[in-house]
């Protein structure tokens, strides 16, 4: 069976089998066929949860640690997501204020191949921005596990007293819910590395608290034995027909720039190659970037604009003012962070939660390398040093080729 991609997405609305016929094959734009995730559960699938413990040691303090798991083929038979669970003791004499889940980690590492392949990297950043895309009651739903507020989206500032404990959870959603994979077919599991910040960006007052205990929890489906039969044909490392997952990486940029108010100035996206579903980008005074309070502390510009090498817009020919960003907030998401959070986004996608959930595509814009974003500074902005973070969500593909794992763009 082969199918163009069009044909690909309308496999979505197909009735579930006892067997699944998740998997379709596609004829590429190169003619090369792949295996591509059809979109839809068999009514058998079962959901499963297991725990995994460090294949490393846990250090008493998760300052600037690192921390490696391994996810094992039989651990679970799709991979939906991974949850990060740490419980701190307060053994320090006094108070300790600490930020949300996600800001403790300065970035998860996602390696294939026996750890030989980096398959993905994962920020805090990134995992705080990944609630971006939930609805707003899935959201508030979850905020107090996560050390985040279900109003403002900002950290709750969780005070603990001294021999107190708490217990933060972390989901990670990112690449893991849109790929899909099956573990439980790889002839060698994933290598997940986690890198945590320091105590400098964790606690907000006091001294490094105690990591009695670290874990991740493993949220999949477990499958019948004939769909079983199935994916193990297609993750054979003898299947001639390649395994292609979608999902969408992340580009970034970082840029440090002097800003003076009602200045406009333009930062050339030389970084951003690729099809790109949307564009997010913050703006932070320098100082913030390096204190555990301005990590969430975000501005927002008067205007903007995307442009193309010629000077064009990419984003319709209307410089987006702050009303019109949060129309059109509105009409792509359910949910209330626009309105807390000073961070912008333009999305070319008709369905950006869609696409950042299952690696669809929905609309795009291709970004070459030459566009760059045009900003108006507002009246109110201090001539000081900003730090401006540039996200672009890029269309790509895990591949599973005669046993190997790699990963390619759209």
């Amino acid at each position: 069976m082969s199918t163009n991609y069009d044909q690909l997405k309308m496999s979505n609305m197909a009735s579930p089998t006892m067997v699944s016929d998740r998997f379709v094959q596609v004829v590429q734009a190169d003619n090369r066929h792949v295996y591509k995730h059809a979109g839809y559960y068999a009514v058998d699938d079962k959901k499963v949860i297991s725990s995994i413990n460090p294949v490393t040691s846990v250090p008493s303090s998760l300052s600037n640690a690192t921390v490696d798991f391994r996810i094992d083929n039989g651990i679970v038979d799709v991979l939906q997501y991974i949850s990060l669970h740490m419980y701190l003791t307060n053994n320090t004499g006094g108070n300790a204020t600490l930020v949300g889940a996600p800001l403790w980690i300065l970035r998860l590492e996602v390696f294939g191949n026996e750890g030989s392949t980096l398959l993905s990297t994962i920020t805090g950043d990134d995992l705080y921005q990944q609630y971006l895309f939930l609805s707003r009651n899935n959201y508030e739903s979850q905020s107090t596990a996560c050390g985040l507020s279900a109003s403002t989206y900002n950290s709750t500032g969780a005070t603990i007293a001294d021999t107190a404990s708490v217990e933060f959870v972390c989901p990670i959603y990112h690449w893991f819910k849109s790929v899909g994979i099956s573990p439980a077919f790889l002839r060698s599991g994933l290598l997940l590395r986690f890198v945590f910040n320091s105590t400098a960006m964790t606690h907000i007052t006091g001294t490094a608290m105690t990591c009695t205990s670290l874990s991740c929890t493993i949220r999949g489906k477990k499958l019948k034995e004939e769909a079983k039969n199935a994916l193990r044909e297609i993750y054979s490392p003898h299947s001639r027909i390649p395994l292609s997952l979608s999902h969408l990486m992340i580009d970034r940029m970082q840029v440090t720039q002097a800003l003076v108010a009602n200045q406009v100035f333009q930062i050339s996206l030389t970084g951003l190659r690729g099809v790109c579903s949307f564009l997010l980008f913050t703006i932070r005074t320098s100082a913030n970037t390096a204190s555990a309070t301005g990590q969430l502390s975000y501005l927002r510009a008067d205007t903007w604009d995307i442009l193309d090498s010629s000077n064009g817009s990419l984003v319709g020919n209307l410089r987006r003012t702050n009303a019109l960003q949060q129309v059109d907030w509105s009409n792509n998401f359910q949910n209330e962070a626009w309105n807390q959070k000073q961070f912008h986004m333009m999305s070319w996608s008709a369905d950006p939660q869609g696409d950042y959930a299952h690696g669809t595509n929905s609309g795009y814009a291709l970004l070459t390398g030459s566009e760059k974003i045009s900003i108006t500074v507002p009246s109110t902005f201090a001539s000081t040093t900003y730090f401006i973070e540039i996200k672009a969500f890029i269309h790509a593909n895990l591949v599973l080729d005669k046993g190997q794992l790699r990963v390619e763009r759209d």
